[in-house]
């Protein structure tokens, strides 16, 4: 069971920071507003925390921070979630305004992943990995498939 919640973690984790749309120029119109979601979950001895930050221009996403919080007392299973994550966040590198950042510090792993969709290139994402595939529509990605995204893994959306 416990191979089975990294697993699913790890999958989440992988949906919710790549999200893409291609290298085409992109205009965005409308007031930028921001919405925030939230999730929370405990997998055995790990508490995980997720908070969107999602920037948005009339329909369309313009930028997303994620940042993930993950807890637990227990050394051995932190520290294979960062490897994880590290291998995970590694086929990213180099692709310019997708930017991430691992910590672990004590008993507590943070994971930050921060992307521009002004101006990445996602057909460079998309190419590192293929999971964000389904919310790209006409190169953008809308609002309300992003929150449907997170809704559908338990986040609490406000601000949409």
């Amino acid at each position: 069971m416990k191979k089975n919640g990294f697993i699913l973690i790890l999958l989440l984790l992988s949906i919710l920071s790549l999200t893409g749309c291609g290298q085409t120029q992109k205009t965005f119109e409308g007031p930028v507003k921001t919405m925030l979601c939230e999730s929370s979950a405990t997998q055995g001895d790990v508490k995980i925390k997720i908070h969107y930050e999602v920037t948005y221009q009339g329909e369309d996403v313009t930028y997303v921070k994620t940042k993930q919080v993950l807890t637990s007392t227990n050394t051995a299973v932190l520290e294979g979630y960062e490897k994880a994550i590290r291998d995970m966040y590694k086929k990213f590198d180099g692709i310019d305004d997708y930017n991430y950042e691992v910590k672990k510090e004590d008993q507590t792993l943070t994971s930050t992943v921060s992307i521009d969709y002004k101006k990445v290139d996602t057909d460079k994402l998309l190419k590192a990995d293929d999971s964000g595939y389904q919310l790209i529509k006409n190169g953008k990605i809308k609002l309300e498939d992003i929150k449907e995204v997170y809704e559908s893994v338990g986040a609490t959306c406000k601000g949409a």
